[in-house]
């Protein structure tokens, strides 16, 4: 798991060094898997505790980075969008 508050430079090479991860942004918070849930051979929401605990450290090894890791710029993807501006040469302005 990336380290707390890390930099754009950080989390611009963590997207491209894992070409293909999956960015989730969600109205509160954000994070990179590096596959999809929809990979996790496990069922979530089962009543068999071992299936449960199978599922969730899947989850927790398949995430790569969170919003409150990086988390200067709000958590609506911000940090997201600027790492992604910084890798295509583009430049973020606020107004």
């Amino acid at each position: 798991m990336a380290k707390k508050h890390g930099t754009i430079r950080e989390l611009a090479d963590l997207i491209r060094a894992n070409q293909g991860a999956v960015i989730v942004l969600d109205n509160d918070d954000w994070w990179i898997d590096r596959s999809p849930d929809a990979e996790n051979p496990y069922q979530e929401g089962t009543n068999d505790d071992a299936e449960q605990a199978r599922w969730e450290d899947w989850e927790n090894n398949n995430l790569l980075a969170r919003g409150r890791d990086y988390g200067y710029g709000g958590p609506y993807g911000r940090d997201v969008l600027e790492a992604l501006a910084l890798l295509a040469g583009i430049e973020v302005e606020d107004c």
